[in-house]
């Protein structure tokens, strides 16, 4: 059986959260719904701009989620609604994970289906003109025609065109991937029959990482969230072959030895006599 490495690009959850927000937290840091900023208590939203929950229900005034469910609800609609409709585009695979983070922010704000869609002929052809895409004059000026000029909060929604812009007009170092034949949004197949696309790292060189990793460095744990944020789902639970082999006793008897780090055996007249009295016994 295989295992599809696709991954949500996280510059894109990255965008969403920054300006969806997490809208009106409470002292004890749970959210309560709120009104649209458009359509006020015709359309109530909660959390990072939930409109309606994994089962279908709507939100509505009154409810109040924690923070942990309204994470959960953003990656839902992420990964269920945005995702699906998202990967049809045709020009979806060429594009890299910026350019791919900023349509998801894009499509969370104005619905997944916008490609093709009536009023959304400017958008429709930034996905469509690979050969504009380096131009970022006019990517930038397609994504600014969505700012609804008509609403309190226009000023925020251009600047969250602009930044989706920016984002998609990115460039990403693909040095590495060209080498290997694939391009930054590539899903690797991983099964017993294939291998891992070179250049990858050694497997002594990953497990340096583990052993030197420092929870009191911060670029240690950043390196770590990047890693796991890319990880699918799939492998975030209990049942995950990973996991199983992780906990699985590996059979060894381990010895209660003592262990003296960087010290002489030849000259430390305690760690002889602890081997004397070991060859001994």
């Amino acid at each position: 059986m295989s295992v599809q490495l696709q991954s949500i690009p996280q510059c894109g959850i990255d965008l969403i959260k920054k300006f969806q927000g997490y809208m009106e937290e409470l002292a004890d840091g749970r959210s309560q719904a709120y009104p649209d900023p458009i359509h006020g208590w015709e359309v109530p939203s909660i959390g990072f701009g939930t409109t309606r929950y994994p089962d279908g229900s709507k939100v509505k005034k009154g409810d109040i989620i924690t923070r942990n469910e309204a994470e959960k609800y953003l990656t839902w609609e992420i990964e269920k609604v945005c995702q699906p409709a998202l990967e049809k585009i045709p020009t979806w695979k060429k594009m890299n994970s910026n350019q791919q983070g900023a349509l998801y922010s894009f499509a969370y704000n104005l619905g997944a289906n916008f490609y093709g869609s009536k009023n959304f002929h400017s958008i429709t052809k930034v996905c469509n003109k690979v050969s504009r895409w380096e131009e970022k004059s006019w990517v930038m000026k397609q994504f600014k025609k969505y700012h609804n000029s008509g609403s309190a909060d226009k000023k925020d929604l251009r600047r969250r065109r602009a930044a989706e812009a920016e984002l998609f007009c990115t460039p990403i170092d693909n040095r590495h991937l060209q080498k290997s034949g694939l391009n930054s949004s590539s899903t690797m197949v991983i099964n017993s029959s294939s291998e891992i696309p070179s250049p990858r790292f050694p497997d002594e060189k990953i497990l340096d990482f583990v052993k030197y990793f420092d929870w009191d460095n911060g670029n240690h744990i950043n390196s770590f969230l990047t890693l796991a944020s890319a990880l699918p789902y799939e492998l975030y639970n209990d049942n995950a072959e990973w996991v199983k082999i992780y906990r699985t006793p590996d059979g060894y008897v381990h010895l209660n030895a003592t262990y003296y780090s960087q010290r002489d055996n030849d000259r430390d007249p305690s760690v002889r006599l602890v081997g004397l009295k070991a060859s001994q016994s």
